[in-house]
């Protein structure tokens, strides 16, 4: 069954214009969003991926930053592959050797929310120390860690701009590489 979706649409992509008569009846899909919508921001918008990091500790076990939720946030994901390409005297083109798929990188633009005209400084104070973290950082988000299988990532750059227009949010903006944990077998000579 084809159901027009133009709500779907609005919500999704912020475009409001397909509300209008002259889209009526016009955006069809074919079938049925049953996408499942849990939670929602506290900007009333559907949450179908947030960015939550992994509690952190120093080398001593003490709990320097604690996991909290980031619900407006949206991801792009890149993936660079190996190869080595070689010249050949004598040859148009190059020889191309691969060597095998590079790391991801995750560029990540997010909204952190206060209360009405509250700027939110424990969630931001929080937010730094995983950005100032000097190693790699478990991170869970439905969208990197279903689709692309990354549970770990390091900061490599970040900004968060002043505030411009409001003072109950702050946005930001961090560019990851995903990271494999290593897993070095000991063997024990007898």
């Amino acid at each position: 069954m084809i159901l027009p979706n133009i709500q779907l649409l609005s919500q999704s992509f912020a475009i409001n214009a397909v509300q209008t008569s002259i889209y009526k009846d016009k955006i069809l899909v074919s079938t049925k969003d049953e996408s499942p919508v849990i939670r929602k921001s506290v900007l009333g918008t559907a949450i179908f991926s947030d960015l939550q990091f992994g509690d952190i500790f120093d080398e001593d076990g003490v709990l320097i930053a604690v996991h909290r939720p980031i619900d407006t946030a949206l991801f792009s994901v890149n993936q660079v592959k190996s190869v080595i390409r070689t010249p050949i005297n004598g040859r148009d083109g190059t020889i191309k050797e691969y060597i095998g798929m590079g790391d991801y990188q995750i560029n990540v633009k997010g909204v952190i929310c206060g209360a009405n005209g509250v700027y939110p400084q424990k969630d931001v104070d929080n937010l730094m120390k995983f950005l100032i973290y000097d190693q790699s950082i478990p991170i869970t988000s439905p969208y990197l860690n279903d689709v692309f299988d990354i549970f770990e990532v390091v900061v490599m750059d970040y900004e968060v701009p002043q505030t411009e227009g409001g003072q109950s949010y702050q946005k930001f903006e961090i560019n990851f590489v995903s990271e494999k944990p290593l897993e070095v077998l000991i063997q024990e000579q007898k």
